[in-house]
């Protein structure tokens, strides 16, 4: 099936409108009902306990541990769903600082999706996709759902995150703050562990001229 690649916003907004899974708004912005989910599923975000988290994650009811052979199967089955339907691919950077910006490659089912992504995160420049090769992929499919007895989930929808791998994989859930949440939360783990760098979930507006104008 066809891959879309880097597609441009008037694309992706005639697209998922064309194919009724959106419609313009008074205001002009997109409208999207992305079903069950509104928001995101805490308890269906898993990790894989491997030999990269076992001691360097804090497990617990946020921080929910996956075998490596359930992870492992599912992704199986979802890289295969995709290759039967059409699929939007997008090369982004996760992080301003080119020192621990991570390039990321997505491939989600939802053409809304990936306009989600252009926005959310960075883009490259024409000279980047040159060369770019991804530190991490991610695949999102909110038609294609888990089997928990056989994927080790809580219920058909799903967030996973591989360390070892370097692959997020979602599912069974439409709501695109997943595919935010997940990388900021691979940072989250790669900027103490491997930078010795504390990430801050904020945003400050300062004046070069006096550090006391700061708001945080």
């Amino acid at each position: 099936m066809k891959i879309y690649l880097q597609s441009s916003v008037d694309f992706l907004i005639e697209k998922s409108v064309t194919d009724f899974q959106a419609r313009p708004a008074s205001s002009g912005a997109l409208a999207i009902k992305t079903g069950l989910f509104t928001g995101r599923s805490p308890k269906d975000r898993f990790i894989v306990q491997d030999t990269a988290t076992q001691e360097t994650v804090w497990w617990g009811d946020i921080n929910l541990p996956l075998q490596t052979t359930h992870f492992e199967a599912l992704e199986k089955e979802l890289l295969h769903f995709l290759t039967t339907i059409e699929t939007y691919k997008r090369q982004s950077f996760v992080g301003a600082d080119p020192r621990f910006r991570l390039a990321v490659e997505t491939r989600v089912e939802k053409p809304w999706s990936d306009l989600f992504i252009h926005n959310m995160f960075l883009r490259p420049q024409p000279s980047d996709l040159d060369h770019f090769v991804p530190d991490w992929k991610l695949y999102c499919a909110p038609s294609f759902r888990a089997n928990p007895q056989k994927h080790g989930t809580r219920k058909d929808n799903f967030a996973m995150i591989n360390f070892t791998k370097k692959t997020v994989l979602i599912g069974g859930t439409a709501y695109t703050g997943e595919i935010k949440k997940s990388l900021f939360s691979v940072m989250n783990f790669l900027l103490p562990t491997q930078h010795q760098t504390l990430p801050m979930h904020c945003s400050a507006n300062c004046n070069d001229l006096d550090f006391n104008q700061c708001w945080c």
